[in-house]
Parts: structure tokens; sequence; C-alpha cells
């Protein structure tokens, strides 16, 4: 609801907002609209007092209706630049706009909008900006990362052309090696561009299409299968592990593959030289329990919680070098959710790491 239509809505009808007459009620249809609206709104007298106010404000405050009406807003929000844009509305009779950190009832964002309706009135609008400010910083955070993964390969790249071109492409025993190193730059380009609209998938299609039983357990072990040659190159044991008969999950197939090619992937790469990695499913209670243990290099504590960020990396340099992006625990979580699961870490650095997805049975 725009500013200026409350602006109409409080000028015409103004003796029903005035304190004598607020006590008896505002008229149906006006106190409907202001109740039906999702911001908060306060109408407040030359000093300050509430005169009128609707549950939205109340939410946002941390009131009770009754402790409103007559209060001064002073009392509830105790911010000095609200104060200043009131009474800056009320002097020079123009719009005034702020956003306020408030830590009560709980932490959040609000943007207060100030439009004066007389010479002793004004009409506060709130609104609870906190996803939208949170959005725009991961908006922001993705474009900057983007922005420096495609830029790390692309200098290499460039600077590889460059070499070539000033006469290293005649000299057998340096050009080979150099179009190598160009080649494996061009392939982590893929792995992000790939990785980067799997996430996009991932995000816009929400819920997904193609729900059916999903064969959990045979579905992860061909992914070992697929997985055999890369740990054997580097000496990790695979093995799943199952208490009696599993139930399929209801899901999308080939999301769940890509859930669990992830998370047995990474507990290859991230193992130590003789690892183990060991898939565990369980069922209980219309739920399936799919645990990948590794006994790899582990978790620092402070690490857990952004892991599964877009883009963070706990070991960045080792990450890049095994050829993460960075992107594949973001993808994990956002299927997970999609399909009405959830997904959790537990971790010790030097005892390795389980990660546990559960997800509904058909």
């Amino acid at each position: 609801m725009r500013v200026g239509f409350l602006h109409r809505l409080v000028r015409r009808p103004t003796r029903v907002f005035e304190p004598e007459v607020a006590s008896r009620g505002v008229s149906i249809p006006s106190r409907a609209i202001l109740e039906a609206l999702a911001e908060g709104v306060l109408y407040l007298d030359e000093e300050g007092r509430v005169v009128l106010s609707n549950r939205a404000a109340q939410r946002l405050l941390g009131v009770e209706a009754a402790e409103l009406p007559g209060g001064c807003v002073w009392d509830v929000m105790r911010e000095p630049a609200l104060q200043h844009v009131v009474r800056a509305a009320l002097e020079d009779d123009t719009p005034q706009a702020l956003e306020l950190s408030m830590l009560a009832p709980e932490e959040r964002l609000v943007r207060v909008e100030v439009t004066p309706v007389s010479q002793r009135r004004v009409v506060l609008v709130l609104r609870d900006v906190t996803a939208l400010r949170h959005l725009e910083r991961v908006r922001q955070d993705f474009v900057a990362n983007v922005s420096h993964e495609l830029r790390t390969p692309l200098t290499s790249i460039k600077g590889f052309i460059e070499t070539l071109l000033d006469g290293a492409l005649d000299d057998p025993t340096h050009n080979r090696r150099f179009l190598r190193l160009v080649e494996g730059d061009v392939d982590r380009l893929a792995r992000l561009t790939d990785d980067l609209l799997e996430l996009s998938k991932a995000e816009l299609l929400g819920k997904p299409k193609s729900i059916q039983p999903v064969d959990t357990l045979q579905l992860i072990q061909d992914v070992i299968a697929a997985l055999t040659s890369q740990a054997k190159a580097r000496r990790v044991a695979m093995r799943v592990d199952h208490l009696g008969p599993v139930p399929h999950a209801k899901g999308d197939p080939d999301q769940l593959r890509q859930v669990f090619w992830n998370l047995l992937d990474n507990a290859v790469k991230y193992n130590v030289e003789g690892g183990l990695v060991v898939a565990r499913l369980r069922h209980h209670k219309g739920f399936l329990y799919v645990e990948v243990e590794d006994s790899g290099i582990g978790i620092p504590p402070d690490e857990l919680p952004r892991i599964f960020e877009r883009f963070y990396r706990v070991d960045k340099a080792r990450s890049r070098a095994l050829g993460g992006t960075g992107l594949g625990l973001a993808i994990v979580k956002h299927i997970v959710e999609a399909h009405d699961g959830q997904i959790s870490v537990a971790s010790q650095p030097g005892q390795g790491s389980t990660f546990r997805v559960t997800l509904p049975v058909w």
C-alpha cells in the first residue's frame, strides 16, 4: 500500500482520527483497510502520542493493542533519529524516511516513512526490510564471488596465451605444458558454469515436478560405483551400511542423485589417503536418514554455520586444487529442502565429517 493512498485515507475524514472520535472507534471500512495492511501504520499527534495504530505496527513493535493509543511513541521506539524526522516532517510539511535497526522484540531492520497529514499530525508507515536487505547482501556477495571465480582462471588463461604468442609456442619443451595449464583452467570454468546452472535450476524450480518412489539404496550404490576409480586413486575405501530393507524416498531421482554425488564426491576428495567413506541408511517414523561419513580433514566448529553458503570454502587453496567450485553444498541444501527434507553436518578437525540427509519416504 502506497503512502499516497494512506495520505488520502487519513486526510479526507480527518475528524475520524481525532482522539475523541478515535476513542469511539473509526469507521468500519477505514479500520478494515488499515488492519489488512502488511505494513505497520501509526497516526501521531504533534507530541508523538499514538492516536491510531494497526495490528501490523503492534507486531513490529512488540506491544499489545491497549498499550499504544494515547501513549508516546518515543517510549516504544527510543530512536533520536526518528524524533528528528518526525519533527522535520511537521515543520517542513514534507515526507521523510529512514531505516532503523531495532533489537526488540527481535533484531530486525525497519524502514519508517513519515508523512505529514496536517500541521499537527503525521502518519508513520513501518516496513520490515530485514529479509530484503539480506537478499541484497546475498546478491552482492554472489556477484562479487562469481566475478572473482571467473577472473582468476581467465587471467591465468590470458597470461599463458600471451606467453605462447611471445615465442613459447615454438618451444617444444614448454608449449605443451602451457597448453595443459590452459586446458585445466578451461575445465575449471566449465565446472563453475555447470554448478551455477545447477544452483540456478535448484533455486528456480522449487518443489520437484517429477515426484516418484526413489530407490535411494540403489542410487547410492550406483554413485559409489561411478566414484570407484577416483577413490582407488586416493586409496579411499567406500561402503554402504543399512539394517533391513530400505524404503524408497519420495522425490526426483535425478536431483537426489545430484545430492548424493556431491556428498560422496566431497567425502572422497577431502579424505586422507587410505581413508574410509561410509554411507549409512536407516528408516524411522516415515523418514529416511542417510549419513555420509568420512575420515578426512574435518571442519573447524566456527566454519560449520557457513558450510552451505554459496562459494564458501573451508580450505580455499585445497578446494581449488581439487576442482571444487564452492557451490556443491549450496546445491545439495536447495535440493534437499525442496524435497521437504533437511540436511545437517557434524565434524571435528582431523576426525572427519558426517553429513546427514533426512527425506520423507514414499
